[in-house]
């Protein structure tokens, strides 16, 4: 059985991604043995024999994986944002024009009057 045991830590970040996150995949041959693997990656900076985490992690949790993967489609996605991009600068744009258009307007409807 696969598992991603997912460690955070304690302290500030600069909004990196994954900042303060540490991820590592473990394979176990039965699910009984998870949590002696899970010790083992949690002590292993520490030397022999392992009696030592961390302070500085503060939390840590176990997921099992499913045997699948899933491919997220980048490019589509990068495709998706630019043209929201593109659709939000050209509604501000519009609305830009608009506002000129306005001042216009008022500017020479006040000189006809």
């Amino acid at each position: 059985m696969k598992y991603l045991l997912v460690m955070k830590q304690n302290g500030g970040c600069d909004y990196t991604i994954g900042c303060g996150i540490a991820l590592e995949e473990i394979e176990v041959p039965r699910h009984g043995d998870i949590m002696s693997v899970a010790f083992e990656k949690l002590t292993a900076d520490y030397g022999e024999p392992p009696d030592y985490i961390s302070e500085d992690i503060n939390s840590a949790f176990l997921y099992e994986l499913k045997d699948e993967k899933i491919t997220v489609p980048l490019a589509e996605f990068r495709q998706e944002a630019e043209n929201k991009k593109r659709e939000k600068q050209s509604t501000m744009a519009e609305k830009v024009d608009f506002q000129e258009y306005q001042r216009l307007k008022d500017k020479f409807e006040k000189g006809l009057g």
